[in-house]
């Protein structure tokens, strides 16, 4: 039975990577060569890339394959099992976050993309403050689907990135730089050494 979860995961994994680099493409692509006029078409394409990469990753069998071998983990390899790990973790966004809230975003990462690069040429964050604004209440939004008895708020957030570091953790070493590292440079720009140039 495992081998047959094994098998489904490998195979639905091939296609998933080849959305994820048709969509990683598409966006390098529109950071550096697309033309401006083109964004509407290429948000086109993103979207429908997305979906279908949706329907791969929330399809219930691909679902299971994951459950049923995160369940086995220990009888996995330690590089798959670490796999299996991520991709169950991650797969809690399908599980929780409605489906049209979570396309609207990705495709709005993408646009916003745009936008930023267009306020920073034109020195005018207007254009990038709606988006900016969405993206902070999706966010928000986010925090809410995916919060549990120990994560709640910004950590939710971390721990997407930085599995088990939390807003105390990352206090406590701000903090620590702050009373070590603020002393000893002001003190360091308080000295006047003379640097040879040879």
């Amino acid at each position: 039975m495992m081998e047959k979860h094994m098998t489904t995961y490998k195979e639905t994994q091939k296609t998933i990577r080849a959305y994820k680099y048709a969509l990683w493409l598409i966006s390098w692509d529109q950071e550096t060569e697309m033309p401006k006029k083109a964004l509407d078409y290429r948000t086109e394409q993103i979207s429908v890339l997305t979906e279908r990469l949706y329907e791969v990753e929330s399809n219930p069998d691909y679902i299971q394959a994951v459950e049923k071998l995160y369940e086995q983990i220990d009888k996995l390899d330690e590089s798959f099992a670490i796999e299996i790990k991520k991709m169950n973790k991650s797969l809690e966004i399908i599980r929780k976050v409605p489906k049209k809230e979570l396309l609207d975003y990705q495709i709005l990462q993408s646009v916003s993309a745009s936008h930023w690069a267009q306020a920073k040429e034109t020195n005018d964050f207007s254009v990038f403050q709606p988006s900016l604004e969405k993206i902070v209440d999706f966010n928000r939004k986010l925090t809410e689907y995916l919060k549990t008895d120990e994560l709640k708020g910004y950590d939710v957030l971390l721990d997407m990135y930085e599995e088990g570091f939390t807003t105390k953790e990352y206090d406590y070493f701000f903090n620590k730089l702050k009373e070590e590292l603020v002393p000893f440079v002001l003190s360091a720009t308080k000295q006047k050494l003379k640097i040879s140039r040879k």
